[in-house]
């Protein structure tokens, strides 16, 4: 945050000191500059934009790129829509109990 507010960054060992000895006092701006970070994202382009629409996009467009080619070239998946549906069936998920099998059910298309 620091960096975004134009601040110098702090040095390891100050930073350290800063996290465990609770001495640093919270600037107002820094609120704001996180709730836009949660809000836009840690990556510069939706950051910078602050245009919520674009920031959807350009997560839809990220995650269609690391599924369909960063995937694809790694691996040999043949169904990589299935890896899309997990996918999106995840962030639903997050905070209730796993389950590998309920989701294999989700994921796996009747015959």
């Amino acid at each position: 945050m620091g960096e975004i507010d134009g601040r110098r960054t702090s040095s390891p060992e100050q930073l350290m000191d800063q996290i465990f000895m609770r001495s640093y006092k919270g600037d107002p701006r820094h609120e704001q500059i996180l709730s836009q970070l949660m809000l836009y994202g840690l990556f510069s382009e939706p950051f910078l934009g602050k245009n919520i629409r674009k920031t959807r996009m350009w997560r839809e467009s990220r995650r269609e790129i690391i599924i369909r080619e960063d995937l694809r070239d790694i691996s040999r998946i043949p169904e990589l829509s299935r890896i899309e549906l997990m996918v999106a069936l995840l962030p639903e998920r997050v905070g209730s109990l796993f389950s590998m099998n309920a989701l294999r059910e989700d994921i796996v298309l009747p015959l």
